[in-house]
């Protein structure tokens, strides 16, 4: 029997949990898998029984074994989607927003959702276009200092969330300049009618997912 995200429940849940399945324990016909934050469950722990409450000791009880999941690298895990759909995307901003499994998931999706794997040729501006459109798409995922972040962001505005990013992973002044200037052609008329109708699709992709949770 698998188990997963027990530390997300509430704490009353949790232990109910946990001491209901201990009386299986004897049971050499069940054996249970339990995916969770150990550090975080011993918190859930505490805050049923009190802050007192030795809660690593508790859960001893209940593990057999334990396994240690290193950490996912960001970088070779969007290597591996980058494979699995076909899609250039730069590895650099999932790291840079410190996107999760599930965020670069979404991210990915979102991506994936406007349609713009082999849009542009291989030439240095068709990279900041694309670059863009990522970074666009991660401001909807991470939904930095809420929507204006997003709405300034494709009107050409650029908000210090951005400059920060270029500063950060594009080390060469004149890449740094290129992609701003790309940038900045926004909010001039009939500049990058492409680039406005993927932006046109994120905007309704995540109303719907609002709507539609």
């Amino acid at each position: 029997m698998i188990i997963d995200e027990l530390d997300r429940c509430s704490p009353s849940y949790a232990v109910k949990l946990l001491e209901t399945i201990k009386h299986y324990f004897n049971n050499d016909n069940i054996v249970f898998l339990i995916s969770t934050d150990v550090e975080s469950l011993s918190k859930t722990v505490k805050k049923f029984y009190g802050n007192d409450f030795d809660g690593e000791g508790y859960l001893d009880r209940f593990f057999d074994l334990r396994i240690d999941i290193p950490e996912f690298n960001k970088e070779e895990y969007v290597q591996y989607l980058n494979g699995k759909y076909e899609i250039r995307r730069p590895y650099r901003i999932p790291d840079y927003f410190n996107m999760s499994l599930r965020e670069i998931n979404r991210y990915v999706s979102l991506i994936n959702a406007v349609s713009i794997n082999n849009l542009y040729p291989n030439d240095k501006e068709s990279e900041h276009k694309f670059e863009i459109i990522c970074f666009a798409a991660a401001l909807k995922v991470k939904n930095k200092s809420g929507y204006n972040d997003f709405n300034d962001f494709i009107n050409g505005k650029i908000p210090s969330i951005f400059s920060e990013y270029v500063r950060a992973y594009h080390k060469n002044s004149i890449d740094q300049d290129e992609i701003i200037k790309c940038h900045n052609n926004l909010n001039q008329p009939g500049e990058y009618s492409e680039l406005r109708e993927r932006f046109e699709m994120l905007n309704i992709i995540d109303t719907n997912t609002k709507n539609n949770p």
